[in-house]
């Protein structure tokens, strides 16, 4: 649709539920929620963001829910020169916890050394540094993340406890049962 109103396009069906819609500074994208759980007493659930061109063209999933009812996205907001997007990542309890104190890990796409990772005062800041290669800015790049009350950090090649003693971290290493397999054989670590 036009910043007037007209020319309308739908841009999802009834269900998913659509939410927050934000029009880019240069009017020609859209980002908002969309609920991919349905509606649970009133509420969406799993809500990822998505980004659609105002023609109903180029329609991409820009987040993804951790998992069923753990995380929604919410409050999409583009920033003032259009090249990123702020968003609000809400993480929900899952069922598999049973502790008072939940272990919350938000997960990137690169390995560790790719980011700069600061800790102030309670807020990590973790920032991809890389540009994948032949990309426009980064349309790839996890961009920069302003995190709280996550207490691990989960990159390609490693992950980083950001709260020790909290969940019982392994120790040691995986050893192969067999260091000269053959084809079929099942191994085990």
């Amino acid at each position: 649709m036009n910043a007037d109103g007209s020319n309308l396009h739908q841009i999802a069906t009834p269900e998913p539920t659509v939410e927050s819609p934000a029009w880019s500074p240069d009017g020609q994208r859209i980002a908002f929620g969309l609920s991919t759980g349905g509606v649970v007493t009133d509420q969406a659930v799993d809500v990822s963001i998505w980004e659609i061109n105002v023609d109903g063209s180029g329609l991409r999933q820009i987040t993804h829910p951790i998992g069923l009812q753990q995380s929604e996205d919410h409050e999409v907001q583009f920033s003032p020169d259009g090249t990123r997007l702020v968003i609000v990542r809400e993480l929900k309890p899952g069922p598999a916890v049973t502790t008072p104190a939940s272990f919350d890990t938000a997960v990137f796409s690169d390995n560790f050394a790719n980011y700069t990772v600061t800790t102030v005062a309670g807020v990590t800041t973790v920032t991809h540094n890389a540009t994948p290669p032949g990309l426009a800015g980064g349309a790839d790049s996890d961009g920069t993340d302003r995190l709280t009350h996550i207490e691990r950090l989960q990159f390609n090649d490693r992950a980083v406890v950001l709260v020790p003693g909290l969940n019982a971290e392994p120790t040691g290493l995986l050893a192969v049962s067999d260091a000269t397999p053959a084809v079929g054989q099942t191994l085990t670590v």
